[in-house]
């Protein structure tokens, strides 16, 4: 697909075209429980610290820019000017240091408040929130990204201590985003048994919902003039609630459905198949541990799960890989169903027809 670059009208209309995350809360589809509960601990009578823990694919930096806009801010604050919004991108700088992390959050609260002094030093950052308090304004900083942070040598273990104690003893809180729980992303052992780490309440995002998702591809598309409404079912069964698996595959559909109107079976069969090239499911299956790449392929035969199996099916569910119903578990989308039966060599039983193949669905 060319880049919008170089001009071309489609690239210019295709509303699924871009890979950045979101940016405008207007755009952002899902996690309205995620976010209410996001705002149910900053809105408490001191503000609490959430840490948002996702695997690849989740849109975690889209919830973070989505929870930091000062649109959610004046929606679901009840006294949002008492509150200072911060918010820093830790990704996409590197050679953090402990000072101009604190220079960064300054500046980043400077955006609103102008006339706030800056601080890179931790008597400076004290002071500045000594301040706030005093004013009877509550700071809330939005790291994403913040394994950055915690993997980084150069950030020793009074630096988390500094932050724990601005947070226990001022109106401060902390929402972070990582890959993995916080303390399994530590560069030493004294950062990992910081007690730092025990203010954060875990917020572990699944894939979207269905209903998520369908508004999405349905309410996304439609004012480009190219509505995706017929196949917002299908990009489900193929993808699950992934958003960027829904993002890319739904920009395939969207490109396929401009250049030629109604779309086939085998528009979608080829459209698919493009989708596959484009390596995203071979990072997911690069994220999973052997036995777990094991027991997907499993899945696509076999009813039955020995107890290693089932401990490994319910840390796969937990992390959004698998979907659980009254018959069983089975993979997210079928898609990543007939990626995984390429992958290992397995052939899907064609005789198998129970709800749980429903990666049967939409060919």
């Amino acid at each position: 697909m060319p880049s919008p670059d170089e001009g071309t009208d489609s690239d210019l209309r295709n509303p699924f075209a871009s890979s950045d995350p979101v940016t405008e809360p207007s755009r952002f589809y899902g996690r309205r429980s995620d976010i209410q509960r996001v705002f149910a601990r900053i809105g408490s009578t001191r503000p609490q610290s959430i840490s948002i823990i996702s695997e690849k694919a989740m849109g975690k930096t889209s919830l973070i820019n989505t929870l930091a806009h000062p649109d959610t801010k004046e929606k679901l604050l009840s006294e949002p000017d008492c509150y200072l919004f911060g918010h820093i991108r830790l990704r996409e700088r590197g050679n953090w240091e402990p000072e101009s992390f604190f220079r960064a959050l300054t500046d980043a609260l400077r955006e609103t408040h102008p006339d706030l002094p800056s601080a890179s030093k931790y008597d400076e950052f004290r002071a500045l929130i000594q301040h706030l308090d005093s004013e009877n304004l509550s700071l809330v900083a939005f790291f994403d990204d913040f394994e950055v942070i915690t993997q980084s040598p150069v950030f020793p273990l009074t630096f988390f201590s500094f932050l724990r104690s601005m947070a226990n003893t001022y109106n401060v809180g902390y929402v972070t985003s990582s890959s993995e729980s916080l303390q399994r992303l530590c560069v030493s052992k004294d950062v990992e048994e910081s007690p730092f780490f025990n203010i954060f309440t875990n917020i572990f995002l699944k894939p979207l919902d269905e209903n998520a998702v369908r508004q999405w591809v349905i309410e996304g598309s439609s004012p480009s003039g190219v509505s995706l409404s017929s196949e917002a079912d299908w990009v489900y069964a193929q993808v699950g609630g992934f958003p960027e698996l829904v993002r890319t595959l739904s920009a395939l559909i969207w490109e396929r459905k401009y250049d030629q109107g109604k779309l086939s079976s085998d528009d979608l069969a080829e459209i698919e198949t493009e989708f596959q090239k484009r390596d995203l499911l071979e990072v997911i299956w690069d994220g999973l541990k052997q036995r777990e790449q094991s027991l997907c392929a499993h899945l696509l035969t076999s009813d039955e799960l020995d107890r290693p199996q089932m401990h490994f099916a319910r840390e796969l569910t937990r992390r959004g890989y698998l979907r659980q119903d009254d018959e069983g578990y089975a993979l997210f989308g079928s898609a990543f169903g007939r990626f995984v039966a390429e992958k290992t060599g397995v052939e899907i039983k064609s005789d198998n027809n129970k709800k749980r193949r429903w990666w049967r669905l939409g060919r």
